[in-house]
């Protein structure tokens, strides 16, 4: 009786940790948005991506302002995109929240960490940065693919299991070509991680279609990022987007009424798009994106190696869960490669693989078969890392010292919002000036 009473208060705790975060992020969420509607809290550039349409005619991005617009009939939509804006966040925690209380290696701290992660649901809200973003809509679907995933895996019913197989089958169908729609990046956001579920169910339910499924799947979504490519729009079809804008969310959007924000970027071209890339790297800020890479990568794997146990609560597999995290994350960075090169929010495409990676690792618990050849094993370097009571308790400090000061800003090394970052430094800024103040004899 004493292990199964373990478990059980280990799952009460976690699930606590988990309610307990996720109900003061939806505060804070609240007060970007909601707390007051007609006001816009966040970018004004997210804010204007939000509302590109098709009253120019067709093109790409245009399905979601289309849809506002058909809503709102001429009306100021600052009170829709922030109700909007709102529930996208809340889906998404509530989404991972359950991910993380359903997935079996992650414990209390695990889960904690997990939510805290650099860009991840925590470092949104309180730096104001990318919450508002139209690809939260691709985590809100990852989340919830890889969700109903492990539901079916969780199940005892083979029936409902095989439903629920089906159901996200289906939904991967369906959503992946209108998130498309929404924004033509879904290919490098959405695409792996729906192939690598559609290889994971194949494995279970038809094992001889496990590779011709995800592949033409894949296959599918090249073709209509290649279609969508033709229509970027041009100045015109941007000047017609722009005065079909209410006049109240134009003045949201530039002080001076002159187009701006992410219409006025309809026409972009690759040229355009290499030169800003390039700058970034000329500048140098690219080296400090690097590190953003390599310490998301580190802060994934030493959660794992230390803090997840396997389903008896020891640590024995914890190198082969440290070497499938690195994989599934590896396996992400190469699908989003690209953006790296077509756009120059790089913090915003680092974001976009942790929380990528997150939801695969939750529903595929480091069991989940990867294709991958043998040869990108990588778990006899994790197997030389010794875990010991101290050495955990080192990292697991080391960790919430990560989490609790490392930024990802969008772009640019600036972060648009006026979140913590900014609380902290004039917070730090006070500090230091009274210990001057006190050295000095004041």
């Amino acid at each position: 009786m004493l292990p199964m009473r373990s478990s059980t208060h280990r799952f009460i705790l976690k699930w606590l940790c988990v309610a307990i975060l996720s109900a003061l992020l939806v505060y804070f969420c609240y007060r970007h948005t909601l707390a007051a509607p007609d006001a816009l809290k966040w970018n004004a550039w997210a804010f204007s991506d939000w509302l590109i349409n098709y009253s120019g005619g067709f093109v790409r991005r245009g399905l979601a302002g289309h849809l506002i617009g058909l809503f709102t009939a001429g009306r100021p939509t600052a009170p829709v995109l922030n109700l909007i804006v709102f529930a996208n966040f809340t889906a998404l925690l509530f989404a991972t929240s359950l991910l993380l209380v359903l997935s079996r290696p992650f414990g209390a701290f695990a889960a904690v960490l997990i939510m805290l992660i650099p860009g991840g649901v925590w470092s949104m809200q309180l730096d104001n940065e990318l919450y508002y973003r139209k690809e939260l809509l691709f985590y809100v679907y990852i989340a919830l693919i890889c969700l109903i995933y492990l539901a079916a895996r969780r199940t005892a019913r083979e029936k409902l299991s095989c439903l629920l197989d089906i159901l996200n089958c289906g939904m991967i169908a369906i959503l992946s070509i209108a998130l498309s729609f929404v924004h033509e990046a879904f290919l490098f956001i959405g695409a792996v991680p729906s192939m690598l579920v559609l290889y994971w169910i194949a494995c279970t339910r038809r094992p001889a279609w496990r590779t011709d499924a995800p592949l033409g799947y894949g296959a599918a979504m090249v073709a209509l990022f290649l279609v969508l490519l033709a229509y970027k729009g041009d100045r015109n079809s941007a000047q017609a987007i722009w005065q079909s804008l209410n006049p109240a969310d134009r003045a949201l959007i530039s002080d001076t009424g002159d187009m701006a924000g992410g219409i006025s970027a309809i026409g972009w071209g690759p040229a355009r798009e290499l030169a800003e890339t390039l700058t970034i790297v000329f500048k140098g800020t690219a080296w400090y994106y690097l590190l953003a890479i390599a310490a998301s990568l580190f802060y994934l794997l030493a959660t794992a190696r230390f803090f997840c146990r396997d389903r008896k609560g020891s640590a024995a597999s914890a190198a082969r869960y440290s070497s499938w995290a690195a994989k599934i994350f590896m396996l992400c960075i190469a699908a989003i490669a690209p953006l790296f090169v077509l756009g120059a929010d790089w913090g915003r495409w680092i974001v976009a693989v942790n929380m990528m990676t997150v939801p695969l690792i939750c529903a595929g618990e480091f069991t989940a078969p990867l294709p991958l050849p043998a040869m990108l094993e990588p778990r006899a370097i994790f197997a030389r890392i010794r875990s010991t009571k101290y050495v955990g308790f080192a990292c697991g400090m080391l960790l919430l010292l990560v989490a609790l000061t490392f930024r990802i800003p969008e772009c640019c090394l600036v972060g648009s919002g006026d979140g913590f970052t900014t609380m902290e430094s004039q917070l730090f800024s006070s500090a230091t000036q009274a210990l001057r103040n006190r050295n000095g004899g004041k």
